[in-house]
């Protein structure tokens, strides 16, 4: 019978189904982690790119269909391919491990952590299915807003904000060139970022259009933090983002019948995704929901004209 090569073996080092095991616990949980973890206003832009093409976004903030299947069918093939090469030998070392103070310990909290980290996530689809089910009958895609209708065809309520650039900004400012004003929060992950970037598309196909967004949440959006939230949602020069005092920010989101409802418990911002279309004489002309950027963009070319 043919001996094996002095050196070599059919098993593996013992320890080396352990490791794998761990690094597939490891890089499992960066996984999930990288889909439902809270990314901050100033994340960097290849983080948030990373995050929208592995799993792709839902309207409530939770990941597309394909990224469930990634974030299931990925972890799960690398496991069960594990288990059928070297699945006797994990065993045989778990029941070594479990022998041990240690061991026991290590194995404690291999199983503790994706427990934590699964609490999280069923924490985050709930706070995403509870946000679907708030928005679902008042937010129509492109519906109309019978709250901002009466804002139509009279000027602005009067406000004075400040911008990125810690210029103040009233009302008057709105004369000159058409503007697409809405209303968004920094830490907001599924509503604001899909209603800023809508508006910046249009504008995009709109020479002269400028983009205003006033904040839902001055607490955190202060004017000190208002220039690196302008270059995450990627507003161009022309574009505004407005804060200031919470009283004052609050009396204008009022008056523009935005009445936005903030959970205590973490600070989520509920509020229709309004945008109002306000014409060269500072006029507000048209108010929708959730509007699509084709719509957007022929209401701002047809008060240009």
């Amino acid at each position: 019978m043919p001996m094996a090569p002095k050196g070599l073996s059919s098993s593996p080092p013992p320890w080396l189904p352990l490791f794998l095991l761990g690094a597939w616990l490891g890089l499992s949980m960066m996984w999930w982690g990288l889909a439902f973890w809270h990314l901050p206003s100033a994340a960097p832009e290849w983080l948030v790119r990373t995050r929208q093409v592995c799993f792709g976004s839902a309207p409530n903030g939770l990941p597309a269909p394909y990224g469930w299947l990634d974030l299931v069918a990925g972890p799960a093939a690398l496991l069960g391919g594990l288990i059928a090469i070297w699945g006797r030998e994990l065993t045989k070392g778990l029941a070594r491990l479990g022998r041990r103070w240690a061991g026991r310990l290590l194995l404690t909290v291999m199983v503790a952590a994706p427990l934590a980290g699964g609490v999280g996530v069923v924490m985050r689809v709930q706070a995403g299915l509870a946000l679907e089910e708030a928005f679902e009958p008042v937010l129509p895609q492109g519906g109309e807003y019978p709250a901002a209708s009466r804002l139509l065809g009279h000027l602005s309520p009067r406000f004075q904000l400040v911008d990125q650039n810690g210029e103040v900004v009233t009302q008057a400012h709105l004369k000159g060139q058409g503007v697409l004003l809405t209303f968004a929060y920094g830490h907001c992950e599924t509503v604001c970022p899909v209603v800023v970037r809508s508006a910046l598309d249009a504008a995009s196909r709109s020479p002269g259009v400028r983009v205003w967004i006033i904040t839902l949440d001055p607490w955190r959006d202060t004017p000190a933090s208002l220039p690196s939230l302008a270059r995450h949602w990627g507003l161009r020069p022309q574009d505004k983002l407005l804060s200031g005092p919470v009283d004052e920010v609050n009396r204008v989101l009022a008056g523009f019948e935005m009445h936005p409802a903030r959970d205590p418990r973490n600070g989520e911002i509920l509020h229709p995704a309004l945008v109002i279309v306000a014409a060269p004489d500072g006029r507000l002309t048209a108010a929708r929901l959730n509007p699509p950027p084709q719509w957007l963009a022929e209401q701002t070319q047809k008060k240009n004209k």
